[in-house]
């Protein structure tokens, strides 16, 4: 099987030049190319700068778990300006690619199936729950089995794979601000005493706690009440089914009935 090969760059740009072409407009992308490079030399931001710093950055990320892959993509960069940049054949390294390397933390850029604690991603699911996102609307939203949302929700495990993890991490960024639908799931963060995304500074952090401020207060039954009653008239006042409202809001459609009815019998 033969090996692809990269596409020739089209005329005009400096990489055609370094290929051999020497028309006019690549000569001409060349110079442009010299002379932006000769200027930031002279101002003291050279494209290329020594290698080394990078090369031990490098070397930390790997030490501490970083996978190959995952850092090719981060850093933007080929497999073999890695290898040449970690095995010291490199002195040099353009200044945009040592910016994207020096920019990676140790923990950053772990293989998907590496394992890291699940705390982070447990309190996430439990704070989803707290404003009205069910294990199923967590798992669709996330693209992931709802088995591996309820483990995380239980919390009995100590650690999760770094797939996982990020994956949490992307969906609760993505719902965290948008109150959810099931009032079940509200009344269940409540019962078992987990905290919504606003009692969180750092919630990766094991040592951090909740604020558990009056906003996070748990609600008494008869507010849960007042609340979905008032859910309960906004929704029938749009017109939607007795059925349909019990279905949005986890309820029994006998329960929203003669809810229903008491409401308007007190107006």
């Amino acid at each position: 099987m033969s090996t692809p090969t990269r596409p020739t760059p089209g005329h005009g740009t400096r990489a055609r030049y370094q290929r051999g072409c020497h028309c006019p407009p690549c000569e001409h992308a060349h110079r442009i190319y010299c002379r932006r490079r000769d200027y930031l030399a002279a101002t003291g931001r050279a494209l290329t700068i020594p290698a080394e710093p990078v090369r031990q950055h490098l070397r930390d990320l790997m030490d501490a778990g970083a996978g190959w892959n995952q850092l090719r993509t981060a850093a933007r960069c080929s497999g073999s300006t890695l290898h040449s940049l970690l095995h010291g054949t490199r002195p040099t390294i353009r200044r945009s690619t040592a910016a994207r390397i020096l920019a990676l933390r140790p923990g950053d850029c772990l293989p998907g199936k590496t394992p890291v604690p699940a705390i982070g991603s447990t309190r996430r699911v439990r704070a989803l729950y707290a404003i009205g996102y069910t294990s199923r609307a967590i798992s669709s939203a996330a693209g992931l089995d709802d088995k591996t949302i309820r483990v995380l929700l239980v919390g009995e495990h100590a650690t999760t794979i770094q797939r996982v993890a990020d994956t949490v991490a992307a969906t609760y960024r993505r719902l965290a601000t948008r109150p959810g639908p099931s009032r079940l799931a509200i009344r269940r963060a409540h019962t078992e005493g987990w905290h919504s995304p606003a009692a969180w500074d750092d919630i990766d952090d094991p040592c951090a706690m909740p604020d558990t401020g009056a906003g996070d207060t748990p609600l008494t039954h008869a507010e849960i009440r007042a609340i979905n009653g008032e859910e309960m008239r906004h929704l029938a006042s749009l017109g939607i089914a007795e059925h349909d409202i019990a279905r949005r809001l986890g309820l029994r459609e006998r329960h929203v009935h003669d809810t229903l009815r008491n409401l308007r019998e007190a107006a």
